[in-house]
């Protein structure tokens, strides 16, 4: 079982897993753009900068768009991130209680907590 459990894994962790030859086919525009977008540590800004290479694309001429849209991104992270911080002390300042129920569905009784 752990070894059919540890193959499973290995398949599913490659199929994320993106090569060059799957961005060869994308605009140069596209490409440029979301290239800048994922440098800093995303796994598939590699394999797009070695698609925009064998393809010879000179990145330049989208440069105010890759800044833009690269600014975009890091706006919506950055909301995404201050709404978990309000979440979290929201969450950590209550000291309500749960307010539970219990039914019966399907012929099992259930306890619903909200």
């Amino acid at each position: 079982m752990k070894k059919i459990s540890f193959l499973f894994l290995l398949i599913f962790l490659s199929s994320c897993a993106t090569t060059a030859d799957d961005y060869m086919s994308m605009s140069p525009r596209e490409l440029c753009i979301g290239w800048w977008e994922r440098l800093g540590g995303n796994i598939h800004a590699k394999p797009m900068g070695e698609a925009i290479d064998r393809r010879g694309i000179n990145c330049d001429q989208y440069m105010e768009a890759m800044i833009e849209a690269k600014r975009s991104r890091d706006a919506f992270y950055d909301g995404l991130k201050e709404n978990l911080k309000t979440s979290e002390r929201k969450t950590t300042n209550t000291n309500k209680p749960a307010n539970c129920t219990t039914r019966k569905v399907g012929g099992y009784i259930r306890t619903f907590c909200y």
